[in-house]
């Protein structure tokens, strides 16, 4: 017997803003690199010269608080959620359809 699909609620909100979210994104990781403006942040990190700080690009920091996260944040998305989500919606196939 077929059980319900999960619901799941923050994928549809991450599907529903993806168009808008690429655009942004593109314009952020693409456009502004070409025209010398780099997404950065400043990270504890003594240095050389005993500055307690640095400035990191997003490129170096992406999987932390990088440009998908920022979208995320923008659109009000909970990422954590969307995963938890698709890994109740990949149990739900696999229980469902003998994987």
């Amino acid at each position: 017997m077929l059980t319900p699909q999960p619901a799941c609620p923050e994928c549809e909100k991450l599907s529903a803003v993806a168009e808008k979210s690429n655009i942004i994104g593109e314009f952020l990781d693409y456009f502004l690199p070409n025209k010398g403006v780099v997404l950065a942040k400043w990270v504890d990190n003594e240095n050389e010269y005993g500055e307690n700080e640095v400035l990191v690009p997003a490129y170096e920091y992406r999987n932390e608080t990088g440009i998908n996260n920022l979208l995320a944040e923008y659109f009000e998305i909970d990422m954590k959620k969307v995963e938890e989500e698709r890994m109740a919606l990949l149990e739900w196939l696999r229980s469902n359809h003998g994987e």
